[in-house]
């Protein structure tokens, strides 16, 4: 691996000295040799000095000195190893012109180097690697398949699904609500459920990740955090796919479903919130994450049932239409949701919203091809 990077730079260095950028802005007179001499000094183990070297002159914005910069990074070489800066690096490069950082950039996303896992990223740097001649982006495209299967397995096993007992109770504005309801949270009125099971957490990003093979999340964090700038529709895709992969028939759940959820089921206290009257500690909204971004799930309290993040973290879809008069109409026994309409639901406020937004009770509506960084959804299965 570090024979691999030595001449991965000796090629960049022999590339800039080809290739004339004629958009390259030099803010410091930059010649070949100033890179050679990096790269000689990064070969010759001096890597304090080749870091310094490849630092300055990545200010000038040449494309081969930010690459060196970036495998100093990567292998910790003058700097402390940080593959998230390794990455920063690899793709500024690319995106400047030098092509080369394909190959790296394809493991950087199978892998996860420095970024959220992204199959068909991957293989689309690899693809273009291998057409420059690398054999071992050749090799490791052909791994793709193995590895996300592996990432699928390791996903699927991940998902827990808590059992929520049917029964009957009061949806909408109760009283707990206050002043803060709208007046599409009335009338109140008796709603009952049939059991399912729902989803202990929302859906991570490294279950999306697996079942779709890409991130397309805001906040590419991977892992256990949230999946989020996914729209309804996106998550119909998400749902076929994982369907067809476990045999089971997995959905969203009903707007009836996710509040008799998130107020506890048979087991509610009748908080106005998810599991408590305190929103602090079990939400993350806009007081305590600074409204800048999702957070790792089930790290705040659970409700009575042991789901966590029904209130906050990322807005979470249902199935139905949404229709700020539909309570008016609503059937009392397992509703679906306005027949037709124009938005989707809603619930749960999410990282970026206020406390009254983060209500059990608490009805929004958008568009089902809306996929802002405040959406994401938890999983339903019926027994």
């Amino acid at each position: 691996m570090k024979r691999l990077f030595k001449t991965l730079i000796l090629f960049a260095v022999l590339f800039s000295c080809l290739v004339a950028s004629a958009q390259q802005t030099t803010i410091l007179p930059l010649t070949s040799s100033d890179l050679f001499k990096a790269a000689d000094n990064y070969q010759k183990g001096l890597y304090d000095k080749a870091f310094e070297d490849f630092k300055a002159l990545s200010i000038t914005g040449d494309a081969n000195a930010i690459y060196g910069l970036g495998v100093c990074y990567y292998n910790g070489k003058g700097v402390t190893k940080d593959l998230s800066e390794a990455f920063k690096c690899f793709d500024k490069s690319y995106r400047w012109g030098n092509k080369s950082a394909a190959f790296i950039l394809g493991k950087c996303y199978l892998y996860g180097y420095g970024t959220s896992k992204d199959f068909v990223k991957a293989e689309e740097y690899f693809t273009e690697a291998t057409d420059q001649g690398n054999l071992e982006a050749k090799t490791l495209l052909s791994t793709i398949t193995t590895e996300r299967a592996a990432e699928i397995e390791k996903a699927l096993a991940n998902i827990e699904m808590v059992f929520v007992e049917g029964g009957t109770f009061q949806m909408g504005a109760t009283p707990e609500q206050g002043s803060d309801a709208y007046d599409e949270e009335y009338p109140v009125h008796t709603v009952t459920v049939s059991s399912f099971y729902i989803g202990k957490t929302e859906v991570t990003q490294e279950l999306w990740v697996a079942i779709m093979g890409y991130n397309q999340s805001y906040f590419k964090k991977g892992g256990n955090y949230p999946v989020e700038s996914v729209s309804w529709n996106d998550i119909q895709e998400f749902l076929k796919k994982l369907n067809a992969i476990t045999g089971k028939q997995y959905r969203l759940p009903t707007e009836a479903e996710w509040e008799y959820a998130a107020r506890g089921g048979n087991k509610s206290q009748g908080y106005k919130y998810s599991g408590s009257n305190n929103i602090g500690d079990i939400a993350w909204y806009s007081d305590n994450s600074s409204r800048e971004t999702t957070h790792l799930v089930a790290t705040k309290a659970p409700n009575e049932l042991g789901i966590y993040d029904m209130s906050g973290n990322v807005m979470e879809w249902c199935q139905d239409w949404y229709n700020s008069e539909y309570y008016s109409q609503s059937p009392s026994n397992n509703p679906q949701g306005a027949s037709s309409g124009i938005n989707r639901v809603l619930r749960g406020g999410s990282w970026d919203f206020i406390a009254k937004f983060s209500r059990v009770s608490y009805r929004d509506g958008q568009s089902s091809d809306n996929g802002i960084n405040l959406n994401g959804f938890r999983l339903v299965l019926v027994p």
